[in-house]
């Protein structure tokens, strides 16, 4: 009970590019993954539990897609929240170059769920809820084959209910507004201040990634009213060359918005 109290946050998601190559890192993240906004990615509070599915972000034009592979028979890509989403309304998906799949969503042990053509029936499928099916808590697409069926282009995952829309299916950029929007909700329950205190990709990444993911962080921390603090300034992560004895240009304008 201190009204002087801040709370400070760090910001290092997604970590497999902020921390690229770290050597502190065990296993150390591959090198080579770039950020650029735009691949689709599943929101942080849906935990990815699916069997023998491998997903490629950016498989289609402007990474405006998810490929999903099945790597065997009854592979099946499934999403849980650990609350479960209340009133929960209908279930909206969009898959492109798809066969027969089982379209499902859980609460509890409750069930209910769709085989679908995507083949002949146009890219989006609904799925109704009724009024008294209870929190969803798990979404499951499903080969229902013992063959491996051939991948499918995923577009859109929405989990429509009383108050609003999940976008299980989001962006890069979407993740990091949901997510620090997150931090200030939290914060601001507790009337606490908060403050950015870290943010920052490794230098294994590529500058033009590094700079727009730098650029996209400060921009939402400022819209929602976060101070912020570059991690660091002439180090692994710096924003200043020691060795050349300059700035890094991309990632000074992407703090300064220029």
């Amino acid at each position: 009970d201190d009204p002087h109290l801040i709370v400070a946050v760090h910001y290092y998601d997604p970590f497999q590019f902020t921390h690229q190559g770290a050597s502190w890192v065990d296993p150390s993240p591959p090198l080579g993954r770039t950020w650029n906004g735009n691949r689709r990615s599943f929101h942080s509070k849906w935990q990815n539990w699916s069997w023998e599915i491998q997903t490629d972000s950016g498989a289609g034009a402007d990474d405006q897609v998810m490929q999903i592979t099945p790597q065997k028979g009854w592979a099946g890509l499934k999403l849980h929240h650990p609350r479960g989403i209340d009133d929960a309304k209908r279930l909206r998906v969009n898959i492109e170059r798809g066969k027969q799949l089982k379209v499902a969503v859980f609460s509890g042990e409750k069930e209910k769920s769709e085989i679908v053509d995507f083949e002949t029936i146009p890219g989006q499928f609904t799925l109704e809820l009724e009024d008294d099916f209870g929190p969803v808590t798990d979404v499951l697409i499903q080969s229902i084959t013992e063959a491996i069926s051939p991948p499918f282009l995923l577009q859109q995952l929405d989990l429509e209910h009383a108050t609003g829309v999940d976008h299980i299916l989001q962006t890069e950029a979407d993740e990091i507004q949901i997510t620090l929007s997150t931090a200030v909700a939290w914060a601001a329950e507790r009337k606490l201040g908060l403050h950015l205190g870290e943010f920052g990709a490794y230098h294994m990444a590529d500058i033009d990634s590094r700079a727009k993911w730098t650029r996209t962080v400060r921009e939402q921390a400022e819209k929602l009213g976060i101070g912020w603090a570059y991690w660091e300034f002439a180090a692994g992560f710096g924003v200043f060359d020691p060795q050349d004895n300059q700035w890094r240009k991309p990632l000074l304008d992407a703090l300064l918005g220029k």
